[in-house]
């Protein structure tokens, strides 16, 4: 008869049911973190560089606008949307906002150009040069030979995932025709 010596049984290293769902939990939440801190992070890059575009697009238009309408010879045409004028070399220049899809155009001759996008809100506004008395406020024009200071007002925004986000640019300037 041969006698078997049995082999001590070694301990198995391995998790309880309560380890992994500790551990599970644990994992999940961290995930939850990074992925919130992530998006979070990503649509304030976001607004931040739709914020820049914006405010750099209405500084430029407002200065090239601001510059042509004070070398500006007259105002052919006014609407709140829509205003032309007789340019410092006789031609017509022609800035038009249209509400539909939110474009300021500037228009010379043949040359068209988009000056703002993502537009809501756009007012031109015509008055003479005379201040009201004690206070900041023009006279209204009341034909084409009295208009000596333009209005401009706008409004532009950027949306973000089919959402309009707090990016917003607002200006407003009140422009003198010098040559006229």
């Amino acid at each position: 008869m041969k006698i078997r010596i049995k082999a001590p049984i070694k301990k198995r290293s391995g998790s309880t049911l309560v380890e992994v769902l500790m551990a599970s939990g644990i994992g999940l939440t961290l995930f939850a973190i990074v992925g919130s801190v992530s998006i979070f992070s990503g649509r304030s890059m976001t607004s931040l560089s739709y914020y820049a575009e914006l405010e750099n697009q209405s500084r430029q238009t407002l200065n090239l606008m601001t510059t042509e309408i004070r070398q500006a010879r007259d105002v052919k045409a006014y609407k709140t949307n829509d205003i032309t004028l007789v340019d410092s070399d006789g031609s017509d220049l022609r800035y038009f906002w249209n509400p539909t899809n939110g474009i300021l155009k500037r228009i010379k001759g043949r040359e068209e150009a988009d000056l703002l996008t993502g537009c809501n809100f756009l007012s031109f506004r015509i008055f003479q040069r005379n201040t009201i008395a004690n206070t900041y406020e023009q006279y209204n024009a009341t034909n084409n030979l009295t208009i000596k200071l333009i209005d401009l007002n706008w409004v532009c925004t950027r949306s973000m995932l089919g959402m309009r986000t707090n990016t917003e640019s607002v200006q407003s300037a009140k422009v003198v025709i010098r040559k006229k």
